[in-house]
């Protein structure tokens, strides 16, 4: 294996540059052509139907209509498009790399992956785009598209997953399935772009020699690994020591020190940065080293045993292109590289007290912040995020049976009590009856059910209040009750009114433009900034730094939920996010605190590597 490992290691080593050079062109080609193209087109299908946005509220109803077939459609387009010229594109040029010596254009090379698309039209399109968009993605296979990396499932999700022994468990059940599908299918896209199978022969091709070859395959992946890790932790050490050889020479001039401390992280920043984008396209190459190798070493007879012999056959470039000339010219790339690099480091050494100011954020109690401390939207809940420094607390209100509003998030009471009655099916009488203690285990006792008019006792002059209309009474009536209420208790400066109902919002925004509204929302494509809310709620996988920016510019508020993890709330605490909603407010004080006296290297490192 080790002598297997040696020589793809060194096809790899004479091939990266041509993967550098056409990952260059693939990056070029998505973010100057066909993503501007992609959000063009989409924006128009969103004004047809009347929309500034897709966004959660108003998903469903889009895609039924005209328009959003034709986006779904389009996203499909768009979605193979990629796939093709990414991991297409770098399984075609790890063929020609592996198989010959030629060295091929880069319009050889995509209208060869082009060519080849009929062979992924057909009835198991919908798997392909099944596999490219939910397994490749949660199980960060070595086939997953760039621009989807990142899809993940929201934490609000999981956390609800989590919290529930049978759903924990049918998840990770998932989680292993789906695992078992990506290793399976491994080798599904060579036998489709190299060997020009459908996808049915394809996918069974690739399952049959991914399981004839599995330990030496697993076992080949994770020395690859290794290896690429160590050789990126000995350049990495290489910077690091370098520049703490000649920190310590500097040691008693803070200024300097800084510097050299910045220098030294934007250059690791840099290093992890292109090995991160090289990943792809080396493991791509990697994979087809083995595609090749495995086939060869089936018998004669066997069905496969021909795709061995098969591989792309281009035309080698006639002249360098641009590109070559430019990467030609390293000297001078690696001078303009240092010099922006000391120019980073240069500005940040001055403005790095900046760094660690963390920015008047407003922290809210998310259903009146207990953690795990209190019931959920009680009492108790709302006297702990006082007691914390919250600025508001978040509460969900439902109208009962006889017209009265308490304070409750679920659709019935069946996760405290034994009850399993919706507030819409009893009276306020019978709703404060119930202990919201009795599943706790004798942990919480007596705990009752708020009134709207009680939170309004409970928090005037004490807290704010961002008030969700909830549940399958939320209507227009609720919006103007809660309206009425706010005003009659004197605390319309005190209470946003949200939603997750944009009708809702438009029905406040018109009919009480007093009143201060705030859409919720956790998914949204298109203008989000033109959306109608004082503040746009965001979930926080859906929330950027462009965004928020987009947000303020037209004069609304953004406040983020819910910022839970540590990690949410260490990527947050300096965004210029009006107010995040947490369920920790303790934990975001401490995190908010310890940012305010961090030290200012400290702070560029999260800044720059999570």
């Amino acid at each position: 294996m080790f002598k297997e490992l040696r020589s793809a290691v060194k096809g790899l080593r004479r091939s990266w540059m041509s993967l550098l050079k056409y990952l260059i062109v693939t990056k070029a080609l998505q973010f100057l052509v066909l993503f501007p193209l992609f959000w063009w087109l989409a924006g128009r299908l969103f004004a047809w139907r009347g929309l500034v946005s897709l966004n959660s509220a108003n998903a469903a109803g889009f895609l039924l209509s005209t328009p959003g077939l034709l986006f779904a459609l389009l996203t499909c387009g768009m979605l193979l498009l990629t796939l093709l010229i990414e991991i297409g594109g770098f399984v075609t040029l790890s063929a020609t790399a592996v198989k010959s010596d030629v060295q091929p254009g880069y319009r050889a090379i995509l209208g060869t992956v082009f060519r080849s698309f009929r062979t992924i039209i057909g009835p198991g399109l919908v798997v392909v785009l099944a596999l490219v968009l939910v397994v490749m993605p949660l199980t960060d296979s070595v086939l997953n598209v760039s621009f989807l990396s990142d899809i993940r499932i929201p934490n609000f999700i999981t956390s609800v997953i989590l919290a529930h022994p049978v759903y924990r468990i049918a998840y990770w059940v998932l989680l292993a399935v789906l695992h078992v599908v990506a290793v399976l299918m491994m080798f599904l896209f060579h036998f489709m772009l190299l060997g020009h199978l459908r996808f049915g022969a394809a996918a069974r091709a690739s399952a049959r020699l991914v399981k004839r070859n599995l330990l030496r395959l697993v076992g080949f992946m994770l020395m690859a690994g290794a290896f690429l890790g160590v050789v990126v932790t000995v350049v990495l050490l290489g910077i690091i020591l370098l520049l703490n050889g000649v920190s310590l020479a500097v040691q008693e001039n803070p200024g300097v020190e800084l510097f050299l401390g910045t220098t030294c992280l934007l250059l690791i920043g840099a290093v992890i940065g292109l090995t991160t984008s090289l990943l792809l396209p080396s493991q791509l190459y990697l994979l087809t080293n083995r595609y090749y190798t495995y086939l060869e070493a089936l018998p004669d007879d066997d069905a496969l045993r021909p795709l061995a012999d098969k591989a792309p056959v281009m035309e080698a470039k006639t002249k360098p292109s641009v590109l070559d000339r430019v990467i030609e010219r390293r000297g001078m790339l690696v001078a303009v590289f240092l010099v922006l690099v000391l120019a980073s480091a240069g500005i940040f050494t001055v403005v790095a007290g900046e760094v660690t100011k963390a920015p008047n954020i407003a922290v809210v109690g998310h259903r009146g912040g207990p953690g795990d401390t209190a019931v959920e939207n009680t009492r108790e809940a709302i006297e702990q995020s006082i007691a914390a420094g919250a600025q508001y607390v978040e509460v969900d209100i439902q109208r009962t049976l006889d017209g009265q509003y308490i304070v409750f998030h679920d659709n019935d009471f069946s996760r405290f009590t034994s009850d399993r009655r919706s507030p819409q099916e009893m009276t306020l009488a019978e709703i404060k009856a119930l202990d919201l203690g009795e599943k706790s285990g004798g942990r919480y006792v007596d705990v009752r059910v708020l009134s709207m008019n009680e939170l309004f006792e409970l928090t005037r002059g004490r807290i704010g209040i961002f008030l969700e209309l909830k549940g399958k009474s939320a209507d227009t009536q609720m919006a103007d009750d809660a309206v009425s209420a706010v005003k009659e208790a004197g605390m319309l400066d005190q209470v946003v009114v949200m939603s997750l109902d944009y009708g809702l919002i438009e029905h406040i925004e018109h009919h009480h433009p007093e009143v201060v509204s705030g859409f919720t929302y956790f998914l949204s494509l298109g203008n989000t900034s033109q959306l109608t809310g004082d503040y746009l709620i965001l979930e926080e996988d859906a929330a950027s730094a462009e965004l928020i920016d987009q947000i303020h510019a037209v004069g609304k508020r953004a406040a983020v939920w819910t910022v839970n993890t540590e990690d949410s709330m260490e990527r947050f605490v300096n965004w210029p996010v009006d107010a995040v909603i947490t369920d920790y407010v303790d934990d975001w004080q401490r995190v908010a605190e310890e940012r305010r006296h961090e030290d200012p290297l400290v702070s560029l490192a999260r800044q720059l590597f999570g």
